[in-house]
């Protein structure tokens, strides 16, 4: 909410920015945050529109190509990296090959050693039955899970970005809280390489971990700030509460990536993670004006 300013303003500032060229102030100042959002929006809007072409202009993942037996293109892409990066084809070929016969040739193996779960129709080679984002709606427990991982990704973006925005309505110098936002970052991604690596804990609790550890200090970091008159200590607290809450979700947000292509068929892991990015692109248009909150 902004209110006009009746009685006049003016600026402690010397520098020209946007702000005071626009006058982003007062009843303007939600203005600002609405360009901010205006700029996700552009960028989800034409991800929709543009990446379409990309999928004429770029070649299949070649693990996709080898989960659906398409192993002339497969070796096509191989003879294509291979030339790019300066290597050998004839020496890579022949691997996929093996592998190939291999997988058609072999009728010994036993049957308990291959689990397969299948949750939506098979993906052949005819275009009236390749996958698409309407596949996973028709299944009730895809539908679940895709609805699931966009109010998930939703929230992380709405959290990320939120804490990202507000960092610079902190108490004290707007540049520093804007860079120590930045940095603090870094010490969940030295968590998270440790805890994969050591395949310790499974990707449910770590993204919970990690929730846990941004959403307990954003609630704490509300009620400190309310005790802000009594004594200066609750304002570096609450600062202190926001760069944890923005270590959490950094966290929550690197395992996310790889959790939820996780939890979809081999056919279908783009495509819900796509779905994912397009709820936290959602999250990241409201953001900006978590800065009016603050």
């Amino acid at each position: 909410m902004t209110l006009p300013c009746h009685n006049g303003y003016n600026y402690n500032i010397q520098q020209d920015t946007v702000i005071t060229e626009w006058d982003l102030i007062c009843q303007n100042e939600g203005k600002g945050e609405l360009t901010q959002s205006m700029v996700t929006f552009g960028q989800l809007f034409a991800a929709v529109i543009f990446l379409p072409l990309a999928d004429r202009l770029c070649d299949e993942s070649l693990r996709w190509l080898v989960a659906n037996g398409k192993m002339k293109e497969a070796q096509k892409l191989i003879q294509k990296i291979a030339k790019k990066n300066n290597k050998d084809p004839d020496k890579i070929v022949p691997l996929l090959t093996s592998l190939d016969s291999e997988v058609e040739n072999n009728a010994g193996y036993e049957k308990d050693d291959i689990h397969v779960t299948s949750v939506v129709n098979p993906v052949t080679s005819k275009s009236s039955n390749k996958p698409t984002v309407i596949s996973i709606f028709r299944n009730a427990f895809m539908c679940k899970i895709a609805l699931i991982w966009m109010f998930t990704w939703f929230t992380n973006g709405m959290t990320y970005y939120g804490l990202l925005f507000s960092s610079v309505q902190l108490e004290g110098s707007r540049f520093l809280n804007y860079f120590v936002n930045g940095l603090v970052e870094y010490p969940s991604c030295v968590v998270f390489a440790i805890m994969i690596n050591m395949n310790s804990i499974s990707r449910k609790k770590l993204t919970i971990g990690f929730h846990l550890l941004a959403g307990i200090p954003m609630i704490l970091s509300v009620v400190l700030i309310s005790f802000r008159e009594k004594h200066e200590i609750f304002v570096k607290l609450a600062i202190a509460c926001s760069f944890i809450a923005k270590t959490g979700i950094a966290g929550s947000y690197n395992t996310i990536f790889i959790y939820t292509p996780e939890t979809f068929p081999t056919n279908l892991r783009n495509m819900g993670l796509g779905l994912g990015a397009f709820g936290s692109h959602i999250g990241g248009v409201i953001a900006p004006f978590a800065t009016l909150l603050v």
